[in-house]
């Protein structure tokens, strides 16, 4: 909100106080179009890192670490933001295009340069803490995930900022806004997927508590719920872990999300998905409702109530059957 009202207000002095009859230059232009691309992402990369704060900050990372890879995100953001959509395009317009041309590849190999070189000096920090989050780790699924990615995250970062030079060079007109479109997406779909994480993690991730009544009346029935959460809890993380990676693979356009979703088989896969994790739900209840009530009939808190032993027999024999499905 803020970025938008400071562009709005430089749109307006630029148009009214120092523009000529209500129009704006050219550099001008560049320079507030500029600002509000590159502000938008530092809004994002505040959003993730929140050095100030690790009760907002979305990455597993101390203070220390955020703040230092927010700043140098900052610097890079600004030095390629700047170089690419105000400094080169008034070169082009004021000067040359083929100079344009050679401060355009000067900015892109000095930001690639600058990246391989801080990726490299924090090469083994980075790898040592994702390593100690991957011991950390709870789900096998993401034990095993975190140690690729200690052992190639380097090798991610330099391929990332590869493409970003390769494609700003090869399409200087619509690459960094694409960059940021799928950068964004990237980072909006780890941010979500982390938020949901955290969020099953506190909710489903946790066993299953019932009143002392309930306890009483069934004394298995917590232990067989919570028999089938942590079932639960893993395939809804490796759910989430595929709809984070779909989105992912959307954004650098080598899997059509939306396009999937609209087609015949995606439909079909998501209604499938659906029907048998209602039939598992469904049966998953009615397994613990019969149970639950079984055991509730053959021990009943009064002993008025004690079965026959016609009833008593059926009733085992019903649990047995219960159990071996």
């Amino acid at each position: 909100m803020t970025v938008a009202l400071a562009w709005v207000a430089g749109y307006a002095v630029a148009l009214f106080a120092i523009g000529s009859n209500g129009e704006m230059n050219v550099s001008q232009s560049l320079f507030l179009n500029a600002f509000l691309a590159i502000e938008i992402f530092k809004v994002i990369l505040r959003t993730v890192f929140a050095g100030r704060d690790d009760a907002l900050r979305l990455l597993p990372i101390s203070a220390e670490s955020a703040t230092y890879w927010h700043i140098w995100l900052t610097r890079l953001t600004n030095f390629i933001g700047y170089g690419m959509l105000l400094v080169v395009p008034l070169v082009n317009l004021n000067i040359n295009p083929v100079v344009g041309q050679l401060v355009s590849v000067l900015v892109v190999l000095s930001a690639f340069i600058y990246a391989v070189v801080v990726i490299m000096q924090n090469r083994i920090s980075v790898k040592q803490r994702l390593l100690f989050h991957a011991q950390q780790a709870t789900f096998s699924f993401s034990r095993v995930s975190l140690g690729i990615l200690a052992r190639s995250w380097h090798v991610l970062g330099i391929v990332y900022f590869a493409v970003l030079a390769t494609t700003l060079l090869l399409r200087p007109e619509d690459a960094l806004p694409m960059m940021l479109k799928a950068t964004f997406q990237t980072i909006l779909a780890l941010v979500i997927g982390g938020v949901v994480a955290k969020f099953m993690a506190k909710t489903i991730g946790r066993p299953v508590h019932v009143s002392d009544d309930l306890r009483m009346r069934f004394p298995l029935l917590e232990e067989r719920v919570n028999g089938f959460v942590p079932n639960i809890y893993k395939t809804l993380r490796i759910l989430l872990v595929i709809i984070v990676a779909a989105v992912i693979l959307d954004a650098w356009g080598i899997f059509s999300l939306s396009a999937w979703l609209a087609s015949d088989a995606g439909m079909h896969t998501i209604g499938t998905v659906i029907s048998v994790a209602a039939i598992l739900l469904g049966a998953m209840a009615i397994w613990i409702g019969l149970a639950s009530w079984i055991e509730h009939r053959l021990n009943p808190n009064d002993e008025t109530q004690l079965p026959t032993a016609r009833a008593k027999t059926l009733l085992t024999i019903f649990r047995n059957a219960a159990a071996i499905a």
